[in-house]
């Protein structure tokens, strides 16, 4: 039946709902924040870290939002979470990545319109938290394989976008209303993953050859396909030291995420 099936928009919605979880997780395990700052729930019938600090809880909620926004459009292909050094430079030093591709033509997105629960490819009610249970059983097991981060490594982080080809920037209604300024600005391209031509969006990333990229899972969600992966900076080998940047590549949230975990700007 029907009602056994998320609809278009529920399918964004879960998936909106399993990016926030995710972040909320990396910040985590990669001790961005402090870990008395975190609490374990329930989630997807498995644990999972939820930070409690309303600062950051607030900025994650809007730019989740605005990437759900963005979702139904179907103009991302690329969704990143990059932890950064809290320092001038703002080095980056790992990157999660989170690739997604619909399986369905754009055209036939409802946008504004009525929503629709697909004829074929949907994904039944009763599979979603096995699915995205899978997916954060290997984000947690991630820490079994990344170098730690120096603990004296004062961190930040940043989310960033890169955008279907011939997309726009990505803006929010409230953006487009002028009601609130626009809340992305072009990422710096050291931050931002680019193809190497040889498909649109799907290709080979330009990472440096001293830099280590590894697969997290992978999950068909119905009408949305969703990759993860992690990539450790080749930056994040080396002794700090400024490192120049170009513009380019992507789309980083405006406001500034809450500051690091050594306690400076703490949220």
């Amino acid at each position: 039946m029907a009602d056994d099936y998320l609809s278009f928009k529920e399918t964004v919605a879960a998936m909106r709902d399993f990016l926030e979880t995710a972040f909320h997780t990396v910040l985590y395990i990669r001790q961005v924040y402090p870990p008395v700052l975190f609490q374990q729930v329930r989630k997807y019938g498995c644990p999972v870290w939820q930070c409690r600090a309303d600062p950051v809880c607030e900025y994650l909620g809007r730019v989740i939002n605005c990437i759900e926004e963005e979702l139904e459009k179907g103009s991302i292909r690329r969704v990143m979470l990059v932890v950064r050094e809290a320092t001038p430079e703002a080095t980056p030093l790992e990157r999660f990545v989170f690739d997604l591709e619909w399986y369905i033509k754009e055209q036939d997105m409802p946008k504004d319109g009525p929503d629709f629960v697909p004829a074929t490819n949907g994904v039944a009610r009763k599979h979603v938290d096995d699915l995205f249970r899978a997916g954060m059983v290997k984000l947690n097991m991630s820490t079994s394989y990344l170098k730690p981060i120096p603990s004296d490594t004062p961190l930040t982080f940043a989310v960033l976008l890169e955008m279907a080809k011939d997309a726009p920037m990505p803006m929010s209604k409230a953006a487009q209303a002028g009601d609130i300024p626009v809340e992305w600005i072009p990422a710096e391209r050291r931050d931002a993953m680019e193809d190497d031509g040889s498909g649109p969006g799907r290709g080979h990333t330009a990472a440096s050859q001293d830099s280590s990229i590894s697969p997290i899972e992978g999950i068909r969600f119905g009408l949305l396909g969703l990759d993860m992966a992690v990539e450790e900076m080749a930056e994040k080998f080396l002794e700090p030291a400024t490192t120049g940047s170009s513009s380019g590549g992507g789309a980083e949230f405006r406001t500034n995420a809450p500051r690091d975990r050594k306690g400076k700007g703490r949220a």
